[in-house]
């Protein structure tokens, strides 16, 4: 008799020298056709015991890391939120309250009101652009509209250049069908490198790169500056955007890497995974 389990033959059952003169009868074969029935189904069970064992494993470990993502991701808005408000407040802010401090000295009856009026006017102007550079990293107007992703990267580069007064080289090869949200992970993992330049570095030369590589986007922002000790990170200022840059690769599947020395300058790399999606 065929010993199978459901549609997946395993084998047979077979009886041999029946101790009556007659033989097997028919019963005997209904007995060892039921046996290898049910022998199948045992076999069936002890499988899908197997099969529903590794599925609860699998399913422990998609919440753990489900778990895991979620705090990630919580932890990183919540920095995110830090970030912008210290921002604020270091520096438009800050200008904001010294304006008010020129305006205050108008009424001083030997002030210079013209000076006075003047570097309000200036410090005004440094606020405006503050907050235009806040804006423009939370949102670059640009960067949904298509092909406006290479206008979003020559803006910010052009914001480097402003603040720093540092020769930029820019090296750009990315497809054009990005998808938006790539787009916008890319710029954000870009810009926060060009950020930790600005605050920090005090670089007179910046090399900026972009391009495909190995199935994915490879990024480099490196300069000449002052450099600090990579295993003293966690307790230098500006170490969010470092664990920011960290960590936003790693949740996309990519990887970042800081190489840096006092008084030899900084070099983040990072690597983002090309997704199939496309705009």
């Amino acid at each position: 008799m065929p010993w199978r389990a459901g549609d997946q033959r395993l084998g047979q059952v077979a009886a041999y020298d029946s101790r009556r003169v007659e033989g097997f009868s028919r019963e005997d074969t209904w007995v060892l056709q039921k046996a290898g029935l049910a022998a199948g189904l045992v076999w069936q069970l002890k499988y899908a015991e197997r099969d529903l064992k590794r599925t609860a494993e699998r399913l422990e470990k998609v919440d753990a890391a489900r778990q895991m993502l979620l705090k990630n991701v919580s932890t990183a808005v919540d920095r995110a939120r830090k970030r912008f408000a210290g921002d604020l407040h270091d520096d438009a802010l800050q200008k904001l309250t010294a304006v008010e401090l020129q305006l205050q000295r108008l009424r001083e009856p030997n002030g210079d009101s013209a000076a006075l009026l003047s570097e309000a006017q200036s410090l005004l102007n440094e606020t405006e652009e503050a907050l235009r550079r806040l804006l423009f990293e939370v949102r670059p107007p640009a960067l949904e509209v298509p092909g406006g992703f290479l206008e979003t990267i020559d803006e910010r580069i052009r914001m480097l250049r402003s603040l720093t007064g540092a020769a930029v080289e820019l090296q750009l090869d990315l497809p054009e069908d990005l998808s938006y949200e790539y787009r916008s992970m890319l710029f954000r993992q870009l810009s926060e490198a060009i950020a930790n330049v600005e605050k920090h570095a005090s670089a007179t030369r910046v090399t900026v790169c972009l391009q495909v590589h190995e199935g994915g986007i490879r990024g480099l922002v490196q300069d000449n500056g002052r450099g600090f000790v990579v295993a003293d990170q966690d307790r230098l200022p500006g170490h969010l955007g470092l664990l920011a840059l960290n960590e936003r690769a790693l949740l996309a599947g990519g990887w970042n890497k800081i190489t840096s020395e006092p008084g030899l300058g900084t070099s983040v790399e990072f690597w983002l995974p090309l997704t199939e999606s496309k705009v």
